[in-house]
């Protein structure tokens, strides 16, 4: 007769979540987080306490430091908030690196190939760059709602078609007159208002719009009851799928609004250059604000820093490095905050 052997450890949730523990989870798994990237700098050869100084005296002191600070913060938002969008109602788009470089490609379009005022311009610039993030969306997301294709393998795969036809147009007949592949310079293009990047108030308009339909209107009411329990949403009556595929095309035109705000404030043309893992850094951010509007402002802005500041010592990877340990650090906090690990007692 077979024994069967019990696990020595078993994991239960936790019912009351004190506030004390919330924090020292964070906290510890955070700082974690920061110790990893350390030793990964020292294990590299690199003096990672003073990496870690340069980076902050470059992107907060430094003129053109914080330019490109404020500048990346309200790319890095705006993907965030499609990504936030769609992940609340459990629609995992990962395809929003793709749909910011059509958003890109979108706005260059607009700026080299239709004469017209400089405001109308840049508003078709947005334009377009939102209908084709969209569109760049619909497909996966008609899949998706309609015969439960995997959204995650639809809009990955979309991802490298639009990095394709980027290099395609910059190396083809978009080719700028040197040679490079890179367009000509725009002669329209979004500038600073009040001192800061354009994109950056856009952003930021546009994350306190989220969250007051969210919070305060019925529409937001509904979209957070189907993201709790599509079931129950379509006991109630509402049209869940129209509603999934409307979340899966707004958050693909906010991934295309940012490749128009990068395209058309800090480059100033169209460049393989525009593919930074914005898409992916998006992502990460939303993550790290807990799919809240207000927090994934901020958490933006720690990413963007993070991204910024590895550029600023020419080690870009350095970027992705933090915004990995950094997931898996509010990962790893989340679950200790959720469940809690028994010893259990007895043994075979």
């Amino acid at each position: 007769m077979q024994r069967s052997i019990r696990m020595p450890l078993r994991v239960e949730p936790l019912v009351n979540v004190t506030f004390k523990r919330k924090v020292a989870a964070f906290t510890t798994m955070y700082l974690l987080a920061i110790l990893g990237f350390l030793l990964f700098l020292y294990a590299r050869g690199y003096d990672g306490i003073s990496i870690l100084h340069y980076i902050f005296f470059y992107t907060f002191t430094v003129g053109e430091g914080v330019r490109s600070l404020l500048s990346t913060w309200g790319v890095v938002l705006t993907v965030a908030l499609g990504a936030l969008i769609a992940f609340r109602v459990r629609v995992w788009n990962i395809g929003l690196e793709g749909q910011y470089i059509v958003g890109a490609i979108g706005a260059t379009y607009v700026a080299l190939f239709m004469p017209c005022t400089p405001y109308l311009n840049l508003v078709f610039q947005l334009l377009l760059g939102f209908v084709l993030g969209m569109l760049w969306a619909f497909v996966p997301a008609l899949l998706y709602v309609s015969i439960s294709v995997n959204e995650v393998l639809s809009t990955i795969m979309l991802n490298y078609v639009a990095i394709y036809l980027l290099e395609y147009l910059v190396y083809g007949p978009w080719s700028g007159t040197y040679g490079f592949p890179q367009t000509r310079e725009f002669t329209v293009k979004f500038s600073q208002i009040w001192g800061l990047p354009a994109p950056l108030l856009v952003a930021i308009v546009l994350a306190l719009l989220v969250y007051v339909v969210m919070y305060h209107l019925r529409i937001g009411l509904i979209y957070r009851f189907i993201g709790e329990n599509r079931k129950a949403g379509i006991l109630q009556g509402y049209n869940v799928k129209l509603a999934l595929l409307l979340c899966f095309l707004i958050s693909g035109g906010l991934a295309g609004l940012a490749g128009v705000f990068e395209a058309s404030y800090e480059l100033g043309y169209l460049s393989p250059g525009v593919v930074r893992g914005y898409g992916f850094a998006g992502i990460a951010a939303a993550v790290l604000g807990r799919l809240d509007p207000l927090l994934t402002l901020f958490a933006s802005l720690f990413i963007a820093f993070f991204l910024v500041g590895a550029y600023s010592v020419h080690l870009p990877a350095l970027g992705f490095l933090a915004e990995g340990l950094l997931l898996v650090a509010h990962l790893s906090a989340e679950a200790l905050t959720r469940y809690r690990i028994v010893v259990v007692r007895g043994g075979i």
